[in-house]
């Protein structure tokens, strides 16, 4: 089945940016490691891992605390860890190598591969699934069942075989290109497509196109040998989480180091370059931070989730990346071009408040230096546009496939009041401004940019989409109101 001549085209591999690795004695750099540290031992966090780049250089690579509790063998910088859905990342950076080798169309249906057994798609005839889609979590698709969240085998079987399991789990709940709804199952499907694009096993093709490339030596799919890898702990810190085998190894399975890491960080700054030398075409990179399959994008909207590479706002400052849960390890890996600096954050343990308050301290610490933008200009609506908006909204999906995807009746209210000011309510919880960028994209009071999309779908009905959250009006209002 695998191909014999390679179609791929790279330079030689990346050597070791080791040798770029200084600790950088600034005492703010001091103080934000100590903030860290103090974090962890308050926790009872098992260990932590930070890399900072800064100005395309390595500024610190820093590990605190023990690999294992039961040894209480201290963490060494060279230890690996599991690095969760940082891994979708990798995948999308895959799917857009694919795509610029004309290999793999990311908008063409995924229905002229044999894929049919594995997802059901009502909507196909007037919408179908493409590989965009599934890696932009557009794909109409819930998160994994729980049958599949507990697999954990470690045969490490195909792509072909896992996604035949429990195919009733991957069936759209609304039609494929409208909403943004994370799916850890579409990550899975989107890899077996490009499996059968090229006749290549993921992980070969994670190989081919990432791994080798950029020299990331201590990177893998699969589990890794020896004894590098940090134990995982549960919510306590203490209690060891088992080694999990992902039903679908595309979605989070990677594990990495933190020297690894910042060859792929230092990468995507750079829009394909590392060391001098080009790895991938600046449209490539562009591509993975790119969203184009939901409605909110499709009219103009570019925050939220493109080819496993999200974006984000620290004080105004935009940050692409994404985060990690590996059943035991949280990270995080985040850069910006405003200040050409970027980080990678892991803990073994699962407390996510504590991942925060850690990646708070690094983002800030990142942006010590810049002045945050200046707000997107003021727009006016219409007593016409306002009253295409205002009104009474229900929820229209659902991530997990045991919630309900609506409520019965209206759960988010949009308003006008004071001299036409539009605000949107949840239930019983605090009004909050809307602030129009254009027609249909809006931001809050403290954002620089649109985050949200309140506008007309093809059906004609209003919908409201922001993040994860998506609303179809179900029925108009008079203006104002708490």
């Amino acid at each position: 089945m695998l191909l014999n001549v390679s179609i791929f085209s790279f330079p030689a591999s990346a050597e070791s940016t080791e040798r770029d690795i200084s600790i950088d004695s600034e005492p703010a750099l001091q103080q934000l490691i100590d903030s860290l540290e103090e974090l962890r031992i308050s926790h009872e966090v098992a260990a932590f891992g930070l890399l900072i780049i800064e100005k395309d250089a390595v500024v610190t690579l820093s590990t605190r605390g023990v690999a294992n509790r039961d040894s209480d063998e201290p963490i060494s910088d060279d230890a690996v860890f599991r690095i969760g859905s940082i891994s979708k990342l990798f995948t999308g950076l895959v799917a857009a190598q694919l795509s610029a080798d004309n290999v793999l169309d990311l908008d063409t249906p995924i229905k002229r591969w044999p894929v049919n057994d594995a997802y059901t798609n009502p909507w196909t005839d007037k919408h179908p699934v493409t590989t965009a889609q599934l890696l932009e979590h557009t794909a109409g698709l819930t998160d994994l069942s729980k049958p599949e969240w507990d697999y954990s085998d470690p045969r490490q079987l195909p792509l072909g075989k896992t996604l035949r399991l429990h195919p009733d789990a991957r069936t759209a709940q609304w039609a494929p290109g409208l909403h943004y709804s994370y799916s850890n199952a579409g990550a899975g499907l989107a890899a077996y497509v490009m499996e059968l694009a090229t006749d290549k096993p993921y992980e070969q093709l994670l190989q081919e196109i990432v791994l080798t490339p950029l020299a990331m030596n201590s990177t893998s799919a699969l589990p890794p040998s020896g004894n590098r890898l940090a134990q995982g702990y549960n919510t306590d810190g203490r209690t060891p989480i088992p080694y999990w085998h992902q039903i679908f190894r595309p979605f989070g399975a990677i594990n990495s180091t933190l020297a690894d890491m910042s060859k792929l960080l230092r990468v995507l700054l750079n829009k394909g370059t590392l060391d001098g030398q080009r790895f991938y075409t600046e449209a490539v990179i562009e591509r993975t931070e790119l969203l184009t399959t939901s409605l909110a994008s499709r009219n103009g909207l570019q925050h939220g989730y493109g080819l496993g590479n999200y974006n984000w706002y620290r004080d105004g400052i935009e940050f692409h990346g994404h985060g990690g849960d590996a059943d035991g390890y949280l990270s995080r890996m985040g850069y910006n071009r405003t200040t050409n600096s970027g980080y990678f954050l892991v803990i073994t343990a699962f407390q996510p408040a504590t991942l925060k308050k850690m990646t708070t301290l690094v983002e800030k610490y990142l942006i010590r230096d810049a002045a945050s933008p200046p707000a997107a200009a003021d727009w006016s609506l219409t007593d016409d546009d306002i009253a295409a908006i205002t009104g009474n909204y229900e929820r229209t999906t659902r991530r997990f496939p045991t919630s309900k995807s609506t409520s019965k009746g209206a759960v988010l209210r949009i308003f006008s009041r004071d001299s036409n000011a539009l605000y949107y309510q949840h239930g019983e919880k605090k009004p909050v401004r809307l602030l129009p960028v254009t027609d249909n994209l809006f931001r809050h009071e403290n954002e620089v940019t649109a985050t949200l999309f309140i506008g007309a779908g093809e059906d004609g009905d209003i919908y409201f989409q922001s993040g994860s959250d998506n609303f179809r009006r179900i029925s108009a209002t008079e203006t104002g109101g708490e």
